[in-house]
């Protein structure tokens, strides 16, 4: 990769780097809702009437 001139250097670090970016941070984002859902349905065993 140190042989290619600079530009292409700059365009495959993009076409590596930003796909495996995307990629962590879709997992980030689908842990996330993951967790908030089932924190979610955990606070939502109560019964309406119930109080606050």
């Amino acid at each position: 990769m140190t042989q290619l001139a600079f530009p292409f250097q700059v365009a495959l670090a993009v076409v590596v780097v930003l796909p495996v970016c995307w990629g962590v941070a879709d997992l980030l984002d689908r842990g996330v809702d993951v967790a908030v859902a089932r924190r979610t349905r955990r606070s939502d065993t109560r019964r309406p009437g119930d109080g606050p």
